[in-house]
């Protein structure tokens, strides 16, 4: 879905988009405390960046941010997994949501 805006999108807008595929989305169910600190904890997917007082993802994959998945790359010695909807559903199981 974040290849859409290779831009970025502001947290409230991604979440939103989240919600129309999945209503029943809750971080907190994940254990997270908020939905900025759900996208932290999948940073082979996304990156978080602030514009003024708002702050926005960006998928990893675009070119602005091909610096941050060559270091990711790199480190992790293995290629990032492209995001996509099946990849969400699987890290929701791995975390322990069920629907």
């Amino acid at each position: 879905m974040l290849e859409q805006f290779p831009e970025g999108l502001s947290l409230s807008r991604l979440k939103n988009k989240i919600l129309e595929i999945d209503s029943s989305f809750d971080e907190r169910t994940l254990g997270f405390s908020g939905f900025m600190k759900f996208l932290e904890n999948v940073p082979e997917i996304v990156s978080l960046y602030k514009v003024n007082q708002t702050w926005y993802a960006q998928p990893l994959s675009t070119k602005s941010n091909r610096h941050l998945l060559d270091a990711h790359q790199d480190t992790a010695g293995s290629d990032l997994i492209t995001p996509t909807t099946d990849l969400y559903r699987r890290l929701l199981i791995k975390s322990g949501w069920r629907s």
